[in-house]
């Protein structure tokens, strides 16, 4: 069985999460440099664990969905995402958070 990068790199998935990815990226940098601590070494190390964390975790859940077609392919690819998608919106709120932007009390860290 061969596997095909484009249905596991150019679905809608995995763009969104690469987006959030993006987002969540210029709003630690911006968060960063506003608070005077950025360091390029830390930048570095955050986005490979972010690429290899999310991208590639996300595309191997994708190919174990595609090879498993019982009941573990069926849901274990939507709640991943799921679960993805508000993490990463987690980290996005906690970016805006050390920006200023007012939060609730149930999105901050604690």
């Amino acid at each position: 069985m061969t596997v095909d990068t484009t249905t596991l790199f150019g679905n809608y998935q995995m763009q969104l999460i690469i987006w959030l990815l993006v987002i969540e990226v210029i709003l630690g940098i911006v968060a960063a440099l506003n608070k005077g601590d950025f360091n390029l070494n830390h930048l570095g190390n955050y986005v490979r664990e972010l690429v290899v964390g999310y991208v590639f975790g996300f595309a191997v859940v994708e190919m174990v969905g595609q090879v498993a077609q019982d009941f573990v392919g069926v849901w274990l690819v939507p709640v991943t995402f799921v679960i993805l998608v508000l993490t990463l919106i987690g980290g996005i709120l906690g970016n805006l958070d050390k920006l200023g932007v007012k939060m609730p009390s149930w999105v901050k860290k604690e």
